[in-house]
């Protein structure tokens, strides 16, 4: 997953700017899963947007929700966030909660983005 991070051009010196920049924010970068992981032809989409940064007080269904609103995705389209690429975090969760446990060490929230079709 690190080669995937460096692909987008992302560096520590970059996180910290933005962790200094936006105190009240939370970097969250989203990734599709690699062909080896969940692969499903349905699953095979692009993202226009790689890089948020999320407001603390914002829980994991808002940031999906935003997501999903800029990536312009049909109300058909279920999409799930893994967290790190294994947690399935529960969307009630505040980001902060993420944050501190999965992502304080890096100083972002790293989440791979699935999609199923939930209407045929």
């Amino acid at each position: 997953m690190k080669n995937v991070i460096q692909k987008l051009g992302i560096t520590e010196e970059k996180i910290k700017k933005i962790n200094i920049k936006y105190p009240d924010r939370i970097p969250v970068i989203i990734t599709t899963p690699p062909k080896s992981l969940f692969y499903k032809k349905n699953n095979d989409f692009t993202l226009t947007k790689h890089k948020y940064i999320a407001p603390n007080d914002c829980t994991v269904s808002q940031f999906i929700y935003f997501v999903r609103k800029y990536e312009k995705l049909e109300s058909t389209v279920a999409i799930f966030l893994l967290i790190d690429g294994k947690y399935l975090i529960s969307g009630n969760t505040l980001i902060t909660d993420v944050y501190n446990e999965y992502g304080d060490n890096k100083g972002y929230i790293h989440a791979i983005i699935t999609k199923e079709n939930t209407f045929g």
